[in-house]
């Protein structure tokens, strides 16, 4: 038996399932969501544990290759969580007033940079050294 295809039905058919692998990523993205929200809803929460769980399951979520959680600590951002090619800058401080963090503290807002190297909001040899 010879089975032949157009182009027209090929292309449709690996369109198809381009759209199915998009959706299956999708789903499981939204069951890791919900699993790490779970996890953050358990009446015995170690705060460490969970951050360090976060930033691990960022790099499957998202196509990045390392993730920081960062929180306030006096006049710093201080890196209290990273995974992939950040994780050995736990510990980091950085001046509130000289990071894309601390802004997104200050403004309440999302602050996003596409060119840190000439972004005058950033500490240039943090982001270097990063």
């Amino acid at each position: 038996m010879e089975i032949t295809m157009d182009k027209k039905s090929s292309s449709s058919l690996e369109s198809h399932a381009a759209e199915a692998l998009a959706n299956q990523r999708l789903i499981y993205n939204l069951k890791l969501i919900i699993a790490i929200q779970t996890e953050l809803t358990t009446t015995e929460l170690d705060l460490d544990k969970f951050m360090n769980h976060v930033v691990e399951q960022t790099l499957f979520l998202t196509p990045s290759t390392g993730a920081v959680i960062e929180l306030v600590e006096d006049n710093n951002m201080v890196y209290r969580a990273a995974s992939g090619s950040v994780s050995d800058y736990v510990g980091m401080k950085l001046n509130i007033d000289n990071s894309i963090s601390g802004l997104c503290i200050k403004q309440k807002e999302i602050v996003f940079s596409d060119d840190t190297e000439n972004d005058s909001r950033v500490d240039k040899n943090a982001c270097r050294k990063i």
